[in-house]
């Protein structure tokens, strides 16, 4: 076959696309299990800050290395994960794959049994569809935290983060996100220290267990009201609607109220 001619040069061609996307695919494979670790030590991180006692505990965490970080997961906190439409634990399902579980994966890839489609009406948070399993993660040193991963749309994207609920499993502790793609200035605004910071303390349920925090426009008057973002309505309406969806029914609702039942 000549050099110049069309058959040499697509032959050639070929050949070139088909070594490169051999090593690629063989990077991706060999570099899987770094990459899922580093995966499972971020989430880690994330958790730990939701649960930290105040903020210097936080600054602690921040500086941790990701050694130390999953040390300090293994020796402190528990990793459960339970039936969301009953509340029961269901952990020995998963045994010796507890931290492979990916439960938002369940659900936006729609994986066989393993999701819920959410009807229209019931969809507070705009997910379409939540996971039937979730993770719940009990830290169980002196700081005692219930932390829940929680997710909803805000006004570009689906905010994903984790709100830590004190011992009571009525007070907030905390409320991060770690992944969104609101405006910069405005709806951003959910991942700054300032406006997390104003969820401690505050109370998610009323008497009778049904969630009554609300994001209100202007300075929050009760301790069940959290000031919402300037400038970023649908952001703030979204941030509500996440709580009132994973704290309700459909989401933690059950397993909270066995929790409390078993506590009482």
């Amino acid at each position: 076959m000549q050099r110049d001619s069309v058959g040499y040069i697509f032959t050639v061609a070929g050949a070139v696309c088909a070594v490169c996307a051999f090593l690629v695919s063989a990077a991706a494979i060999g570099l899987k299990p770094q990459q899922d670790a580093w995966v499972q030590i971020d989430t880690q991180r994330n958790i730990l800050f939701a649960s930290a006692a105040d903020d210097e505990e936080r600054a602690k965490f921040k500086k941790m290395s990701g050694q130390e970080v999953s040390e300090f997961f293994k020796q402190n906190f528990r990793d459960i994960v339970i039936d969301l439409a009953t509340g029961e634990e269901v952990t020995d399902q998963y045994e010796g794959r507890l931290a492979d579980y990916r439960q938002i994966e369940a659900a936006e890839l729609r994986k066989a049994g393993q999701y819920t489609d959410i009807p229209v009406e019931s969809d507070l948070g705009q997910i379409k569809r939540r996971e039937n399993h979730s993770h719940v993660y009990l830290r169980t040193d002196s700081t005692v935290r219930y932390i829940f991963p929680v997710r909803g749309k805000g006004l570009w994207s689906t905010l994903k983060g984790f709100l830590a609920l004190q011992p009571d499993l009525k007070t907030v502790s905390y409320l991060t996100f770690y992944s969104h793609a609101e405006t910069p200035g405005l709806g951003g605004e959910v991942d700054n220290a300032g406006w997390k910071s104003r969820w401690n303390g505050k109370v998610l349920f009323d008497d009778n267990g049904a969630v009554k925090l609300t994001v209100v426009k202007g300075d929050s008057k009760t301790n069940s009201e959290v000031d919402g973002l300037s400038g970023a309505t649908i952001t703030s309406k979204g941030v509500e609607n996440m709580m009132r969806y994973w704290m309700g029914d459909q989401g933690f609702g059950p397993y909270l109220r066995r929790v409390r039942q078993e506590k009482s």
